[in-house]
């Protein structure tokens, strides 16, 4: 009777029987691993309802002239804190702009999530986080950028590209440095109408640039460089000159 009653105890133990242990379930993944993709989906989204913000469709008042806004700043330091986007206001677009000339004049603040990603990862609508603590922290900094509330926008009416030429009156050719003229334009995020403008024009400088024509491609580029650095300053000193008490962004080499 004894052996019976210690058999009928291990057989209803609350241990695994061989064939629970060898059946068909899933192992359930770390807590860790389901934490990860948590952050991941939190992330994706955050930074997509950031995307929206920065990409509507900015518009200048019909008739623009330079007019200041006077202060914007609520007295908390992130949200006083510049956003910088460019648009291509020109008449005629067939030719699109250069990326190179883009990227250097916006901030370009979801770069600041990079260090974040798993190297592997794609760009693409969800990418892969490196752990939990680096989820964490991008998720930290979508909210510190979510708080800010205006964007200085580059509208872009005028560009003339750098270009490598040969004037009949003189004996060698040259480089003409390229032009560009357009606003600077400050706009609450989301809203589409400017809250004011101020006009800028520019000239690039081709004093250096090479003649070689092995170096024409990269002498180009960098003029292009140069021309969208000398109008991103020349937006800094209009956001000055706009009086709204906003800080421009540091600029990232």
């Amino acid at each position: 009777m004894t052996l019976l009653w210690a058999t009928a105890a291990c057989n209803t133990s609350d241990e695994p029987s061989l064939s629970r242990v060898s059946g068909a379930a899933t192992p359930r993944p770390p807590a860790s691993s389901d934490e990860l993709s948590r952050l991941q989906d939190q992330v994706a989204f955050k930074r997509h309802e950031m995307g929206l913000r920065e990409a509507t469709h900015w518009e200048l008042p019909s008739r623009p002239k330079d007019e200041a806004c006077g202060p914007l700043t609520s007295g908390q330091a992130e949200a006083d804190k510049l956003i910088v986007l460019a648009r291509d206001a020109r008449v005629d677009t067939r030719q699109l702009l250069p990326l190179r000339l883009l990227q250097n004049l916006a901030s370009n603040d979801l770069t600041q999530l990079e260090p974040y990603y798993a190297k592997s990862s794609q760009a693409g609508a969800k990418r892969r986080l490196r752990s939990v603590p680096d989820g964490e922290l991008a998720l930290a900094k979508l909210r510190e950028l979510a708080r800010r509330k205006y964007a200085a926008v580059f509208h872009i009416t005028h560009y003339a590209e750098p270009n490598f030429f040969h004037d009949p009156k003189k004996r060698k050719p040259e480089w003409n440095a390229g032009w560009m003229m357009g606003w600077l334009a400050i706009h609450e995020l989301g809203e589409p109408e400017a809250s004011c403008q101020w006009r800028i024009d520019v000239r690039g400088d081709a004093g250096d640039a090479s003649l070689a024509r092995r170096m024409r491609e990269s002498t180009k580029r960098q003029l292009i460089s140069n021309l969208a650095e000398r109008f991103r300053e020349a937006g800094q000193r209009a956001s000055a000159l706009l009086g709204t008490g906003l800080d421009w962004p540091a600029r990232k080499r």
